[in-house]
This record gives structure tokens, sequence and C-alpha cells, in this order.
């Protein structure tokens, strides 16, 4: 709405009088569009004002006497915050504190993954300059940090890896035959090797600890490659003891609850004083410890029994103790208990329960109930004579080429346990009929019907109707 008169030019001026007079002029410009520089200061507010003027050449005569100024539009620059994320070293246990600055202190945080895996990421306080970050999977996640000030938006991302602990269990103490020393087999898992003890490098997954003297203690803490510690094992062993259960087989037994046998498997490296018997016990622990205890005997031959749990890991431990009555004493201070063989009882497939199948013709559509660990087949004693076709669910169609009798062999599965039986189906032959005749009474106020139906059977049945 500017009035332009002859040899007027409009203009655009940045500078700081909030009226609709001129104040100190940062900048002019063609457009109303103006940036930061360096005789400004940020979250000062700075004005845009039209002018009106003559032009001197290119430009705007400013000490024009009939200048014009509009009043000018207010503008806040903000400084775009610097932002750098601390290095955080490795995420040990998919976890770790991380940290970022900014060269500014009113803003605004935000973190977040860039990864792929977005769905693994947690942040703990992510509106926080200082959060813990964890994962639910191991590797490498890129994480980015954001500070606004005003909507002025500043990042960093830095690439942290995560890693899990290692963790290490003990297979076997070993005391020697003078019992001054033991030694200690360790078991290790998780975490990236090689691994490092007492300035001892470990490549593989099995440990033996050099002689250690008995009357002195274990403290056993492993570190992995990417410097993450493994759990702490630490104890006292008692080489005053010269019972040894020796050693199991670690590969999984599984056993159908049909009354077969888990025999367990060890090998013959067992070690008895004069008071020792050796047993055998079903528990549920898979150190050299003993756990709940399900059952026990001289032979290592287990069977299903009421109680114990299906489909859970147990073990078959032999164990070396003083006898107890006929058995071993389980709170002998000298028992050895080997580390179990695992072993899973898994349950009988149940059969399929169907009622007597008959049919109306040569075609049926049933549904059996299945449970939900197991599957099952069903074939036609004569294929040929009779077709099936089934899914898991347990929706069946049974298709015949003719009337008649069939046999149907079904088998349930859990887990390499089996169940049969024999179903029959009777496939009947659906009712025929004789075309009817019709015969007007001489009335004609009335009509007599005759039609013959054959049944199953092939026996004729004749009706006679009146209407």
């Amino acid at each position: 709405n500017a009035v332009l008169m002859p040899g007027n030019v409009i203009r655009f001026v940045l500078h700081t009088s909030k009226s609709d007079t001129l104040g100190t002029i940062l900048g002019i410009s063609r457009t109303p569009v103006f940036t930061f520089s360096a005789a400004m200061r940020f979250d000062s507010v700075y004005y845009i004002s039209r002018i009106v003027a003559d032009s001197v050449g290119s430009n705007i005569r400013l000490n024009d006497p009939c200048l014009q100024v509009s009043k000018g539009q207010p503008v806040v620059f903000y400084r775009t915050p610097m932002v750098i994320i601390s290095d955080p070293g490795i995420g040990c246990g998919n976890e770790v504190e991380i940290a970022a600055v900014s060269d500014q202190s009113k803003v605004s945080w935000y973190w977040k993954n860039l990864s792929n895996q977005i769905d693994t990421v947690n942040f703990s306080d992510p509106d926080s300059s200082l959060t813990n970050v964890a994962t639910t999977k191991p590797g490498t996640y890129k994480i980015i940090a954001e500070a606004k000030n005003k909507g002025c938006t500043g990042r960093d991302t830095f690439p942290v890896l995560f890693s899990t602990n290692p963790e290490i269990s003990i297979l076997n103490i070993e005391c020697n035959d003078s019992l001054l020393n033991y030694t200690i087999t360790l078991a290790i898992k998780e975490g990236k090797a090689p691994y490092n003890f007492n300035q001892i490098t470990i490549s593989d997954t099995l440990y033996k600890t050099g002689n250690m003297s008995s009357d002195t203690p274990y403290s056993v803490q492993m570190k992995d490659a990417n410097g993450c510690l493994s759990n702490l094992l630490a104890g006292q062993p008692n080489c005053s003891c010269f019972s040894e259960a020796g050693t199991m087989s670690l590969d999984t037994l599984r056993i159908c609850n049909n009354g077969s046998i888990a025999a367990g498997n060890w090998e013959n490296n067992s070690r008895q004083d004069i008071n020792d018997t050796i047993a055998y016990i079903l528990h549920n622990d898979p150190g050299s410890n003993l756990g709940y205890i399900y059952d026990k005997n001289f032979d290592g031959r287990f069977s299903y029994k009421p109680g114990i749990p299906i489909e859970q890991v147990l073990f078959i431990s032999r164990v070396v103790g003083n006898i107890k009555g006929d058995t071993v004493d389980i709170n002998d201070p000298c028992l050895s208990v080997a580390p179990g063989q695992p072993v899973i009882f898994y349950p009988d497939p149940k059969p399929l329960m169907t009622p007597d199948l008959i049919a109306c013709g040569t075609s049926l559509s049933i549904a059996i109930e299945v449970a939900a660990y197991q599957n099952f087949n069903l074939v036609a004693s004569d294929p040929s004579r009779l077709q099936i076709m089934y899914d898991q669910s347990g929706l069946v169609q049974f298709t015949g080429t003719e009337t008649g009798k069939e046999k149907i062999i079904w088998t349930t599965f859990n887990q390499g346990c089996t169940s049969e039986g024999i179903w029959e189906i009777t496939l009947n032959p659906l009712p025929g009929y004789i075309q009817p005749t019709f015969e007007c009474l001489p009335a004609k106020d009335s009509v007599i019907i005759r039609f013959s139906l054959t049944d199953p059977a092939g026996l004729m049945i004749n009706n006679i109707k009146t209407f």
C-alpha cells in the first residue's frame, strides 16, 4: 500500500528502532530477507521496515526529506546450538551412560536412534543431556543428540557399540591327590573372545586354572575383548574331601511320557572313599549343586512320574557321598555332584477323539480338537477309495469315490513321541425316487399323485397322495 512518486524506490531496512523512524541501520535489501551479521547480537530484537525515497544510482537516498518509513516488524536471531556427544565407550551389558554438551545453556534436549533397529533402543532420560541407553540386542547403533533453541536445532551423531557381558560358570573344582591344591574348570559364554583372566589370554570357551592352594579361597572374574567384565565367582573349596562324582554327558535326552526310560550317560572317572556310594538324582539345577529333587536311584534310569514337570530342562546327576539307609546322604559335607545331563520329558500326544463318522453321500466335513503342542496325520486305508484333505487347525474334508465303509489311520506327533489309532467312516447312499404321476379325479377338484422312493437299502416304498 506504499505510494510512490516519480523517482521513488522501495527498499527494506534492518535496524534497531521499533518506531516509524530508522534506528541504527544494520542492512538494506531489495527484499525483506536478512541474515545475521557480526554487528548484531543473538537474542536481541531488531526491526525490518519498508522505506520509500528517491533513488541515488542503484541505491536509495536515505537523507531524502520525503523519506517514508513503515513501523518495523520485530525479528530476533537465535544461535543454532553446537552439540558434542562425549565418547561413552562400549555399552557392556547392552547398556551405557551417554552425555552431550552444548555451547548454550538454555536448550531443550532430545535423544534418538538413527539405526534400523529402532524398537531395540531405549533412553532412560530422552529429554536430558545425560541419559542411559539400553538395547535388547548387541551391535553398533548410531545415537543422535539434538539441542533446540527457539526452533533452531543443533545435533551430533555418535556410533556406540553395545556388547553382552561374558558369563562364567564353574564346571568342576578338582583337588589333587595330596589335597593340598585344587584347580577350577570354567565354562565361558557370551561376550567377545578372546577373554582375559589374570593377564592370561583365553580363546576357548573352557578354561582350567592353574593349581591354587587348598587353604586359599578363589575369586574369578574375566574381561572380554571389548573390556566388558563377567560375573564374579568366589568361594572356598573343601579339599579335605576325597569324593569326586566325575562328569556326565552334556547331550540332551528327550523322553516321551509313555514309559520310556531316560538313561543318563557318564564318564567312568568318579572317586569314592570307603564310606561312599554312587547314586543318580533327577533335579533342576544345571551346575554342581542339587536343585529340587524329583527322583533318585542307583542305576541312572528314569521314567516319567506324576510331579515331574514336562517340557522343562531337568538334569540327571551322578552323586558320590556317604550311604544313608538305601540312598545317598545329600547332607554329606563331602557330597560331590556332577553337573547333570540335560533331560526333557514331553507329554504324550493326545489321541484324536471323534464320534462315529457317518455321511449321507460320499463326502463329509468335520472339525476335530487338536492339542496345541502336537501335530497329526490322517491316512485312508485305501486312498483310491477315500481322499482326505486337512490342515493342522483340525478342519478335515473326506471325499469317497463310492459308498461303503472305510478305515482311517490317525497319528499324532510331539517331539518324536507318537500316538496312533483307527477311525471308521460310513458313506451311505442318498435316497432315490421315481418320477411321480398325476391323475385328475372326475370331479376335477382333486388330483392323485403316485410316486415311489428307494431307501439306501434298495427297498421300494410306494406312496399315494390325494389333493
